[in-house]
């Protein structure tokens, strides 16, 4: 198979696959990875295959990708936590040990997270706040049920964290590792602002063949500082598209197919122009701005 049927394969492939605005997100990303890059033949083969795997996935219900993540919270998480006397040297000689390519769920780790001591929970206020929060959205009837709810109950409840989503295919694990350890040390240095605190990364998953970087913030409902953590991202070169996910969505058990779109904005940055377009969701747009 030539470089140009396996691109105009995978193109088609994203063109009939509509169910998941991430799978998209990230489809996009390989064909441009793809195009810019000196890959070879086989790793054009290789895109092909895992395109294919993720689009399968795209199927999955919101439920199922709830359960998912669940059972990847109870796997071994590997974290290096920011002291007051801890160096530079010391953390990138612990991501050097800790690749999120050669870390594998199949050994056990869900996780790989970068915080600072002083992080609780971001947006988190008393411990048994999530189950108030399961409770409050079940006594809803599923016909009631409106992004304007989740974002009452999250108020109420407190739960007000947040993290920029970034989704990286595993195909190219060199990428995978540059990215998240530009990511680690942005928290080691708070240049995502004082209330941004942790980040962390999925292990290497051979049945998902895909990468989640999290970078948290403190309060959904805050543009400027949503904005800002965009900006230096960006700033960083990273380019592909990410999405922005209140931590609510997830204690409620929204996740991509949901009747409810999980996300409330979308960054696309254009090299050509060196500037991201924000997408908003409609739904939440009167919500957060």
């Amino acid at each position: 198979m030539s470089r140009q049927e396996i691109l105009d394969r995978i193109r088609e492939k994203i063109k009939v696959e509509k169910k998941g605005q991430e799978t998209l997100d990230s489809n996009s990303n390989n064909i441009e990875a793809a195009t810019t890059s000196d890959s070879t033949d086989k790793d054009l083969e290789n895109l092909f295959k895992t395109n294919l795997r993720i689009s399968e996935g795209s199927n999955l219900t919101s439920e199922e990708y709830h359960k998912r993540a669940e059972q990847r919270k109870e796997l071994d998480w590997l974290v290096f936590t920011v002291m007051p006397d801890s160096t530079e040297a010391q953390l990138d000689d612990w991501l050097r040990k800790n690749q999120p390519s050669k870390v594998n769920v199949q050994d056990g780790v869900g996780m790989i997270l970068v915080k600072h001591v002083s992080e609780k929970r971001p947006g988190y206020r008393y411990e048994n706040q999530l189950d108030v929060c399961r409770d409050s959205w079940q006594q809803i009837q599923t016909k009631d049920q409106t992004p304007e709810k989740v974002v009452e109950i999250a108020k109420r409840c407190q739960v007000t964290g947040g993290k920029w989503l970034i989704m990286l295919v595993a195909n190219n694990p060199a990428a995978v590792d540059s990215i998240w350890k530009k990511v680690a040390r942005g928290i080691f240095k708070k240049r995502f602002g004082e209330n941004v605190l942790s980040a962390k990364i999925s292990a290497h998953d051979e049945k998902e063949d895909r990468h989640v970087i999290c970078v948290y913030t403190k309060d959904f409902s805050n543009y400027d500082e949503i904005m800002m953590v965009e900006t230096q991202l960006r700033r960083m070169n990273i380019t592909c598209n990410m999405t922005y996910k209140p931590d609510i969505c997830s204690v409620l058990g929204i996740y991509r197919n949901h009747a409810i779109r999980p996300t409330i904005c979308t960054s696309k940055f254009d090299k050509r122009t060196g500037t991201s377009s924000i997408i908003m969701a409609e739904a939440y747009e009167k919500l957060i701005k």
